[in-house]
C-alpha cells in the first residue's frame, strides 16, 4: 500500500512540475488508491488517455503494482457503454470502507465535500496541450525497419502466436511488463537484425528510452543461445495459456525449440553458425531415463557463471520471502473478513485446506 501511494504521489508531482496543475489521490477502501484528473474544459478520450499516459510513463513502478486509466477506450461504438468509472466518496463493495481523499501525506482530509466542491482546481486546457506536446517530442518516436527486416519481422509474428500477441498489446496499449520485454529480448534479439527489431518493439511502449533498450541488448551474447520455448511457456502462462504455444520443430541433433528455428530455410534472419564456447558431450545413463552432459568452459567464463548462479539464488530468496509475506496479507485477508472466499475482479478466490496446509484457488 505504501508503495501504491508513493506512486500515485509520483504521477501528482510530475504533473505539478510539467504543468503546475493539480490532480488529487483517493484511497480507494480496498488495495489501492485513484488518482482524479478534473478538467476545466471537456476533453476527448483519446487525448485525456495519452495526457495520463504521460504521468503513469514518467516514473518506473514495481511490477506487481497494477496501474489502470479510465476510461480504457479512445472511442466506443454508438450504442456501446464502454468502461464504468467509480465516482469518489463511495464505499468498496469488497470491504465496506469508505473511500476518500487523502492528503500528501496519506491522511484523510477532514471535510470531503467542502474539499470537492469548493477546493478542487481543474485542469487548464493548456496544461493538457502541454504535456501532449512534451509526449510527441519525447516518447512513440516510431523505428523504421527495413525491407530485409520486416519480412524477417513478419515471418516471427505470423509462426509465433506469443510474439503475436505481445505485439499487438504493444501497439494497442503501449506498454508491456518487464518479463514481457526480456522474453522478446532473449528471442528475436538472437537474430541477425535483433538489435533494430527490439528497438521498434519497444518504440511502441510509452516509455521507449533507446539508451536503456541499448543496455539490454547488449546483453544478448551470440546467435544461437535464444530463450527456449519452455521457458516462455513459463515466464508467460498467462499468455500461452490463451494463444497456444505449441509450435513443432524438427530438430537436428542438440537442438532445443526456439523462436530462431522459424526462420530456418527462409534465407534470413539467424547469422552464420560460430563455434560453440562450451562443448557438449551427451550421453543416455544406463537407466535410459537422463542424459549426462559434460561442458568444457572457457576460464574467462567460470566466473561470471558463477555470479550468475548467486544472483539467481538471491533472487529466488527475495521471491520467496516476498511470496510467504503476500500469503500472511492474504491470510489476514479471509481473516478480516471471516469468509472463506473472496469475489474480485479476476473471480473468486478460495480458501481450502490440505491437511494442516492452507491452500488458495482462484475460481476463474
Amino acid at each position: 500500500m505504501n508503495e501504491a501511494f508513493n506512486y500515485a504521489l509520483f504521477v501528482k508531482n510530475t504533473l505539478k512540475e510539467k504543468t503546475g496543475s493539480e490532480s488529487y489521490i483517493e484511497f480507494s477502501g480496498y488495495k489501492g488508491y485513484h488518482v482524479w484528473f478534473f478538467f476545466d474544459k471537456p476533453v476527448q478520450a483519446k487525448s485525456g488517455r495519452k495526457f495520463v499516459n504521460f504521468l503513469v510513463n514518467e516514473h518506473k513502478f514495481r511490477p506487481h503494482i497494477n496501474v489502470e486509466i479510465f476510461p480504457k477506450e479512445n472511442k466506443l461504438n454508438p450504442n456501446a457503454v464502454g468502461s464504468l468509472i467509480k465516482l469518489p466518496l463511495g464505499i468498496s463493495v469488497y470491504t465496506g470502507k469508505e473511500t476518500y481523499f487523502v492528503n500528501d501525506n496519506g491522511n484523510k482530509i477532514l471535510n470531503q465535500f467542502k474539499f470537492l466542491m469548493e477546493d478542487i482546481i481543474k485542469i487548464p486546457e493548456s496544461s493538457v496541450n502541454n504535456i501532449l506536446n512534451l509526449q510527441n517530442t519525447s516518447y512513440g518516436v516510431p523505428v523504421v525497419l527495413n525491407q530485409s527486416e520486416i519480412s524477417e519481422f513478419k515471418i516471427l509474428l505470423d509462426r509465433c502466436h506469443v510474439l503475436k500477441y505481445l505485439h499487438d498489446k504493444a501497439r494497442v496499449t503501449k506498454y508491456l511488463t518487464h518479463t514481457e520485454r526480456l522474453s522478446i529480448l532473449y528471442s528475436i534479439g538472437h537474430t541477425r537484425d535483433g538489435k533494430d527489431m527490439i528497438n521498434y518493439f519497444m518504440s511502441l511502449c510509452a516509455n521507449y528510452d533507446p539508451k536503456i533498450t541499448l543496455k539490454y541488448i547488449n546483453k544478448v551474447k551470440g546467435s544461437q543461445y535464444a530463450i527456449s520455448c519452455y521457458k516462455i511457456r513459463e515466464w508467460l502462462s498467462y499468455i500461452t495459456s490463451q494463444v497456444g504455444c505449441n509450435c513443432k520443430f524438427e530438430l537436428e541433433k542438440g537442438e532445443y525449440p526456439n523462436i530462431l528455428l522459424h526462420l530456418r530455410n527462409t534465407g534470413i534472419g539467424v547469422e552464420e553458425k560460430k563455434e560453440k564456447p562450451a562443448e557438449l558431450n551427451m550421453t543416455e545413463d544406463k537407466f535410459g531415463s537422463q542424459a549426462k552432459i559434460d561442458v568444457k568452459y572457457e576460464p574467462e567464463e567460470i566466473d561470471e557463471i558463477i555470479m550468475e548462479f548467486l544472483k539467481r539464488k538471491k533472487e529466488i530468496i527475495i521471491a520467496k520471502e516476498s511470496y510467504n509475506t503476500s500469503k500472511e496479507k492474504i491470510e489476514g485477508l479471509f481473516e478480516g473478513l471471516k469468509s472463506d472466499k473472496i469475489n474480485t475482479r479476476y473471480g473468486v478466490l478460495k480458501k481450502t485446506y490440505e491437511g494442516s496446509n492452507i491452500k488458495f484457488i482462484m475460481e476463474i
